[in-house]
């Protein structure tokens, strides 16, 4: 049966709450409190917005300089700009709450939001979607990585999975993500509704799973998974929403 648009906007509301708060809470790193005189989440919402509009000059210019080299500027028109006016553009057209915003390196900072695309209403939960890119400081501003060396795999839960609450022990939920880079990788972060989330790598020729076990149920609703890691100087990142159903 498909959520009511009072469920869905309910479960919107609730999440960005949760986000909020995790950002309210979250503890100052050494590096990660000071946003300087710039302001790279800033940077993404006028990444978005150009998204939104189809503004593929805007777009091209907030992209760092490798992000350039490598998609080149034919094919960021022909193919990477129209892809993400659909998914980064349809978030913004609708409605969206910010999940993580937060300096990950001296170099890099993580945005990523959930949100409601206008085709949520006849999709359901459906409708419920993520986005996160990495910015690097580049240039005397923050620029948008994109297209880089390392893959980002989602393990669990499956982007939109909808699940019963957790059961067993403890009633903890796996969290899992695989990593795969050509060179090795260095730090790989997840995030879980926000918070950082304690969890153990493994690796193995080139990639690594990143897992742990959530500390408690995750509570009935949406909820949003963020991965992030980098290599060789670049970085990636990857976000997906899932929903606990109730009994």
């Amino acid at each position: 049966m498909r959520p009511s648009a009072t469920a869905r906007s309910l479960a919107l509301l609730a999440l960005v709450a949760a986000l909020v708060a995790a950002l309210v809470a979250a503890p100052t790193s050494a590096f990660g409190a000071r946003r300087q005189a710039l302001d790279p989440l800033a940077t993404f919402r006028a990444f978005a917005d150009a998204a939104a509009i189809g503004d593929e000059a805007t777009m091209w210019r907030l992209l760092t300089a490798a992000t350039q080299r490598r998609i080149g500027a034919a094919r960021f028109a022909a193919r990477v700009a129209p892809a993400l006016g659909r998914s980064l553009g349809g978030l913004d057209r609708g409605s969206y709450g910010v999940s993580v915003s937060e300096q990950v390196t001296s170099m890099w900072w993580l945005v990523a939001i959930v949100g409601e695309t206008p085709e949520a209403t006849s999709a359901g939960f459906e409708g419920f979607a993520a986005f996160a890119t990495p910015l690097r400081l580049e240039a005397g501003g923050w620029r948008v990585e994109l297209d880089g060396p390392v893959a980002i795999r989602p393990v669990a839960p499956m982007p939109g999975a909808k699940l019963p609450p957790a059961s067993g022990p403890g009633k903890r939920m796996t969290v899992a993500a695989d990593f795969q880079a050509p060179l090795p990788l260095g730090r790989t972060i997840l995030w879980l509704d926000g918070r950082r989330f304690a969890a153990v790598g493994r690796d193995s020729r080139g990639s690594r799973s990143f897992a742990g076990r959530t500390a408690g149920p995750p509570g009935v609703g949406l909820h949003a998974v963020v991965a992030f890691g980098f290599a060789g100087g670049s970085a990636a990142a990857l976000a997906w929403p899932f929903t606990v159903i109730g009994p």
